[in-house]
């Protein structure tokens, strides 16, 4: 990554005057990308869907878009800014996207079919079982009077189930039959919403 720009970081509100990949790829790399709050990341990430979706009508850098979607969602995951249940969903839908539009290709981490899923397990320590407690305790939640959390279980329940059906269109990409297996796996898991 570069040192923190000379120049200060865009709002969230002029993200949407960028105007090509080249621009969010080189904002990616600046330090003080890090300081951005939760709106301007999910800015970032709305534009960067929007050149990844621009695929439909043959725009010819919606590939680049789709690498700098996943690379925003990384950043700001591990950056602790967006948290699973603004990640998840979005990075699933995207892999399939890309992989849908530009086709697999096996060691990239946007368009490996088994790297994607790797991906998607290791936010359940690799376990169905993991994830059936998690999304029991996020159900849990649901039937209680308000309270601090439970916004976050809905949307919790609500990313997973979306997320596994991505897993679901990945199960025709994988090329072993183990992967396949392990897919199907992960799509018997049933979201109770």
């Amino acid at each position: 990554m570069n040192e923190i720009s000379s120049e200060e970081l865009p709002s969230a509100w002029s993200l949407g005057s960028f105007e090509s990949v080249d621009e969010v790829a080189s904002l990616l790399e600046r330090k003080d990308v890090l300081g951005a709050g939760k709106a301007w990341w999910l800015t970032l990430v709305s534009l960067c869907t929007t050149g990844l979706a621009a695929a439909e009508v043959g725009a010819v850098d919606a590939r680049e878009w789709s690498e700098a979607l996943v690379r925003a969602l990384d950043i700001a995951e591990n950056s602790g800014v967006l948290d699973v249940v603004d990640v998840l969903h979005r990075r699933m839908m995207a892999h399939v996207a890309a992989m849908r539009y530009f086709g697999t290709r096996k060691g990239d981490p946007v368009r490996d079919p088994e790297l994607v899923l790797a991906w998607f397990a290791s936010h359940f320590d690799g376990s169905v079982d993991v994830l059936e407690e998690e999304l029991r305790r996020a159900a849990a939640s649901r039937g209680c009077p308000p309270r601090e959390g439970l916004e976050w279980s809905m949307k919790f329940l609500s990313s997973v189930k979306t997320a596994l059906k991505s897993v679901g269109e990945l199960v025709d990409l994988l090329e072993t039959e183990s992967q396949k297996s392990l897919a199907k796996k992960w799509c018997k898991v049933v979201v109770p919403i």
